[in-house]
């Protein structure tokens, strides 16, 4: 044999396997030749049938493994594609369902101010309560909008805090103005008290003044008629934590409830036998808010006896030089009308939706401006080059030619290039705020928007020096195009349609 030549030849070790058949199957076996003296080989002959199966057994494991592991891989695969595609979807869902409820809402919203402030003409009180509840019913379906908008981010990891210096007294007096009109409805008294040494803070204060807002309201909510609400801020300089307590002397909660408290859609009371309105995100929207800031948020309650919400957020104190600018920020500022000179400028308003179109011209014109509109991207872009306006109100989805467009070829023309745009769109998805800083605008508002908010924001974008292209003084009207038109300033507007 070989393997007994190569022994003695080498003076190594051997090793030789073969397979014998016999009638109740194959054997395996192992033989290993080793050189003694001269020419005499020691041979050694084992039987290794039970390695061999087990090494047989082990291989098909593996094989059957590696085949299980690529099935599942790709159905990995594919589950994330169908994920993907779902989020897609949902993302593509919610932008659609949030621009066709905010669209309508912003005439809504506008007409019912208008009623109110009797720009119509003198209203009874009962009028005046009707228009109130309008407004106040746009309102709720605005923050329910809002709400809803948030908690899906939150739940996508796709919100993020714009964090910044604040003011705490100012923030916290501007949560209590909220909630004054209701309180004084129900004959509820207002406490508020502020430790001293918390004056300036870091954190979102448009998701502080959120979280705030809700306690506060379901302070008001849940208080009978005659009692008390209070918020209290205190800090903790040892821990480096601001407390936000807002409490009330109303129904309370039952012990066995409070673990459910802060669970999305959750209501302690039957859908059927509610006496209390709300969707069931707020307090969820409460904590992640809180959570998302490093913090927390805890109830202490009695049936009866009220309750009391904390929040807890970190007390970062920025630096000594944080520019009074930032802490005025969040204190509201009277809107004044337009200058003289203001009042001679040329707004081309670029918004598909006739109504919102018509309420936007209905307040400019008011407010002293001239009004020019377009129906799309393309025709605002022709406009623009035709009429040079001293400002643009930009919708962001248009038909045809998007409003992000439009900006851009506006932006890239010498003549009309550095023509001030405001976005005024009902996009506020993630990333829309800034695909729209990115294509070149100014200042971004989302619908519905606070109509003096913007008008003040149209004042300081025109200061000091507007261009004065049109006016209701003699000058010449621009000639509007095919699709577009022009109103001057009427000094009493036009009812809606």
């Amino acid at each position: 044999m070989a393997c007994v030549a190569n022994a003695i030849r080498t003076q190594q070790i051997q090793e030789y396997q073969y397979q014998l058949s016999y009638p109740d199957g194959i054997c395996h076996f192992e033989a290993r030749f080793v050189k003694l003296n001269g020419d005499k080989t020691l041979g050694i002959v084992r039987d290794i049938s039970a390695q061999k199966a087990a090494e047989i057994a082990l291989y098909n494991e593996r094989t059957l493994l590696a085949q299980r592991v690529e099935e599942r891989t790709a159905a990995l695969n594919a589950a994330n594609a169908q994920l993907l595609q779902a989020l897609q979807v949902r993302d593509e869902f919610l932008s659609n369902v949030n621009h066709e409820l905010r669209t309508p809402l912003t005439p809504i919203l506008a007409f019912a101010d208008l009623l109110q402030n009797e720009h119509y003409g003198p209203l009874n009180n009962y009028q005046k309560q009707i228009s109130a509840n309008i407004k106040k019913s746009a309102q709720e379906l605005l923050e329910l909008i809002n709400a809803m908008l948030d908690f899906s981010d939150i739940k996508a990891g796709e919100l993020e805090l714009e964090i910044e210096p604040f003011d705490v007294y100012a923030l916290c007096q501007a949560s209590l103005r909220q909630i004054k009109s209701a309180a004084r409805k129900k004959d509820l008294h207002i406490s508020f008290a502020l430790d001293n040494a918390v004056t300036i803070m870091q954190a979102d204060p448009r998701r502080v003044k959120q979280m705030l807002n809700h306690l506060l309201r379901n302070a008001v909510k849940f208080t009978p008629g005659g009692g008390t609400i209070g918020l209290e801020v205190s800090g903790d300089t040892v821990n480096h934590i601001v407390y936000f307590s807002v409490w009330d002397t109303g129904i309370g909660i039952d012990k066995a409830h409070l673990s459910q408290l802060f669970q999305p859609f959750k209501h302690l009371q039957s859908s059927l036998t509610r006496e209390y309105e709300g969707a069931g995100i707020g307090l969820a929207l409460v904590r992640y808010l809180a959570e998302l800031h490093g913090g927390s948020v805890t109830v202490d309650s009695q049936i009866g006896q009220g309750s009391r919400f904390t929040i807890a957020l970190p007390w970062n104190i920025p630096p000594e030089q944080a520019s009074a600018e930032e802490h005025v920020e969040m204190t509201p500022t009277a809107t004044n009308a337009p200058s003289e000179p203001q009042k001679k400028s040329l707004i081309l308003v670029a918004e598909d939706n006739p109504m919102n179109s018509k309420v936007l011209c209905h307040i400019l014109n008011m407010a002293g401006y001239a009004t020019i509109t377009a129906e799309d991207g393309a025709t605002a872009v022709q406009v623009t080059r035709e009429h040079h306006p001293a400002l643009v109100l930009m919708d962001i989805q248009m038909p045809g030619m998007n409003g992000l467009e439009a900006t851009r070829l506006i932006r890239a023309d010498a003549e009309v290039g550095d023509t001030p745009i405001i976005a005024v769109t009902a996009l506020t998805m993630p990333g829309d705020r800034e695909r729209s800083f990115a294509a070149g605008v100014n200042h971004y508002v989302s619908k519905p928007m606070d109509m003096q908010q913007l008008l003040k924001m149209i004042a300081d974008t025109l200061n000091p020096s507007p261009r004065n292209v049109a006016s209701t003084t003699g000058e010449a009207q621009p000639q509007a195009s095919a699709n577009s038109s022009f109103s001057s300033p009427d000094p009493i507007p036009p009812g809606p349609d």
